[in-house]
Order: C-alpha cells, then structure tokens, then sequence
C-alpha cells in the first residue's frame, strides 16, 4: 500500500469509528430520555403558535454529486408553561399535524426535574393527540 493510501486510512478509520461511538451515544441517550418520560413525565398541554417550512434535499448521490430532488418541509412551533415558566418547541408536521390550526393545542409529557425535557404524547394508534378548542359563539348577547 501507498504511503498516501496508508495516510487516509489512517485518518478515515478514526474518524469513522469516533462518528459511530457518537451516533451510539445519542442514541442511547435518546432511549433513556424516552424511558424517564414513560416512567417519570409529566403531562399538560401546549398550544401551537406559529407555523415555518424550508427545502429539504434528498436522495444525495455522492458519485455525481446532486440531490434527486427537493421537498418543502413544514413545522410547528409550540409553547407549553410548567410552574409559571414558558417553555418552547418545534416539531415537524406529519401525519395528522398537516390538518392542526395554530391555536390548536397537542399534550406534552416533560420531566418535572427538567420541564425543558420533553416530546408530543401520541395516542394509541401512534398519531398526535391534537385538541381543537370550541369555536366562539358569533350570538350577542341581548341588552337588558
């Protein structure tokens, strides 16, 4: 092997394995944040306050180094208060998301030690609970 081919392979296969130690990290913190929320979490609801979307590429090909397409993705912003204290987050609209209002409001399960953990709740058939509230009466009321 070539002194250059001994000089990638040097610096690639570190590299590779400390990407995989760090993707296995995350990903077990993932589940043992999941598991706390299960376990521990607590639940309350969060109204839906605004609305975002952006391009999102896919379908990288390294070899001719193009996408095979583009996408418009959409998000939700939502807020949530715990204890008197507003807290915020973003999740991508799928699934029944794509017919949620703003001002619509899903249930959030967070961490009473940290209310800053936390994910949407999910309901049997693994979709978003999302709770729309009652529409205003237009009827006045009668002077008396």
């Amino acid at each position: 092997m070539s002194r250059g081919k001994w000089i990638i392979a040097f610096l690639c296969v570190p590299a590779a394995l400390l990407g995989a130690a760090l993707l296995g990290a995350a990903l077990l913190r993932s589940g043992h944040i999941s598991g706390r929320l299960q376990a521990e979490g607590a639940e309350t609801k969060a109204v839906l306050t605004g609305s975002s979307s952006r391009a999102e590429f896919v379908g990288y090909r390294p070899r001719s180094r193009r996408y095979r397409g583009k996408h418009t993705v959409c998000y939700f912003d939502y807020r949530y208060v715990v204890g008197g204290q507003t807290y915020t987050g973003k999740v991508r609209k799928k699934e029944n998301l794509h017919t949620a209002r703003i001002g619509d409001s899903v249930v959030v399960r967070y961490l009473p030690d940290d209310p800053d953990v936390h994910r949407l709740v999910r309901s049997e058939g693994g979709k978003y609970r999302v709770i729309r509230p009652r529409p205003r009466s237009c009827a006045r009321r009668s002077a008396s």
